[in-house]
């Protein structure tokens, strides 16, 4: 949570950030310590859809801060492009699916600007070596849909 914080102070004065975690039971707590620092935050997790609807129709208003877990937030939520371009990634997700999800969320048609992506990376190197790993599993993918596609012609 304490990089978390130094992130969004580092960043322009009231700019919207989504915030991604894959654990909910971290969820509150991480929002409690940012309200805590002075960011006004919300939890986008599993509470009911009207709930989650609200808080993102809230977002960049009322709240600069989404904390969104990942299995709530990255399929079929619309909107949050068009309000932030920041994203903070406390997690690695362990399926390369949840991440392309979420990170299609920011990245969409009417999107505010260029996402800037934040990676909180733990001391061990846990969470490094998955972003490696998801790094290099994507760049495997591309070449073989680019090669898929030469073969098809």
């Amino acid at each position: 949570a304490d990089e978390v914080v130094e992130i969004l102070r580092e960043l322009p004065v009231g700019e919207p950030v989504v915030v991604y975690l894959e654990a909910q039971r971290f969820a509150p707590v991480l929002v409690h310590k940012l309200t805590k620092a002075g960011f006004s935050a919300a939890e986008y997790s599993g509470a009911t859809r009207g709930v989650r609807d609200e808080y993102l129709r809230e977002f960049g208003k009322k709240y600069q801060v989404i904390v969104a877990v990942m299995s709530a937030f990255g399929t079929g939520t619309d909107s949050a492009q068009r309000i932030s371009q920041t994203e903070v990634w406390v997690e690695q997700p362990l399926g390369l699916t949840t991440r392309v999800q979420v990170e299609a969320r920011l990245e969409r048609q009417g999107a505010k600007g260029q996402v800037q992506r934040y990676f909180v990376l733990d001391q061990y190197g846990y969470a490094e070596g998955r972003l490696d790993d998801h790094l290099e599993r994507r760049l495997a993918i591309n070449a073989s849909l680019r090669n898929r596609g030469t073969m098809n012609k």
